[in-house]
């Protein structure tokens, strides 16, 4: 169902404290990739949580990058983000809607 449709669209809350909260909390910030993911919020399986907000109705962007890997060594990664569209919902999935945005 859809606002469009003139009933309201229900938004799942994250809870406070999961991993799920911290990337999307970061998300709502910044790009991240998978090594940035691991050291900021301790995930390491991003696509796993990025596939998890999709699951939940967010689109997420993402696209090829190279990062320095072990050793120096190239490596690529996916770098994700959250388009602009998405930030107030990412903010309600947050329990944010009231703080004047992120």
């Amino acid at each position: 169902m859809s606002a469009s449709e003139g009933k309201p669209v229900v938004v799942r809350r994250l809870k406070p404290g999961t991993k799920l909260h911290a990337v999307l909390n970061l998300l709502l910030r910044r790009s991240l990739h998978r090594f940035q993911a691991e050291r900021l919020a301790h995930d390491h399986v991003l696509h796993s949580s990025v596939s998890q907000l999709q699951d939940y109705g967010l689109i997420v962007c993402r696209e090829w990058v190279t990062v320095p890997g072990f050793a120096g060594h190239p490596t690529r990664v996916k770098r994700y983000w959250l388009p602009p569209d998405q930030r107030e919902k990412a903010r309600q999935m947050l329990g944010l809607e009231g703080d004047g945005g992120a």
